[in-house]
C-alpha cells in the first residue's frame, strides 16, 4: 500500500502544533498525532498547571509516586489534556499548504 499525505495537529493545551505527514493510513497517522501529543505533554509537565506524577502523588495523598495507583490516575489526567487529529492533506486547504512548507515527515 502506497504512503499518502496527511495533515495532524496535536498539542496538550500549551500551544497547537501542526505538520504534514506521509503515513500508510489515516490510522496510522492518528497514532502519530497521538504520541507526539503526548511528547508535548511530558515537555510541559509541572509547568501551566499540567500535572506530572509527582503533583498526582501529592495530590491524592499518595505517597510513592512510582505506584500504580498514580500510574493510572497520570495517564487519565493526561487524557484529559491531550488534543490531536489527523485529516487527509488537502493542497486547498490554507492550513495544511502552509503547513507543507516546513517539509514532510514520512512515519
Amino acid at each position: 500500500m502506497d504512503k499518502q499525505l496527511f495533515y495532524i495537529e496535536y498539542g496538550c493545551g500549551c500551544g497547537q502544533n501542526c505538520m504534514i505527514i506521509q503515513a500508510k493510513s489515516q490510522e496510522a497517522a492518528i497514532d502519530y498525532a497521538y504520541e507526539k501529543a503526548v511528547e508535548d505533554y511530558e515537555s510541559y509537565e509541572g509547568l501551566h498547571g499540567i500535572p506530572s506524577r509527582e503533583d498526582v502523588a501529592e495530590e491524592h495523598e499518595i505517597e510513592d509516586s512510582a505506584s500504580d495507583e498514580v500510574e493510572e490516575i497520570y495517564i487519565e489526567e493526561r487524557e484529559s489534556w491531550l488534543d490531536y487529529c489527523a485529516e487527509p492533506y488537502d493542497a486547498e486547504n490554507t492550513d495544511h499548504s502552509s503547513a507543507i512548507e516546513d517539509g514532510v515527515w514520512e512515519i
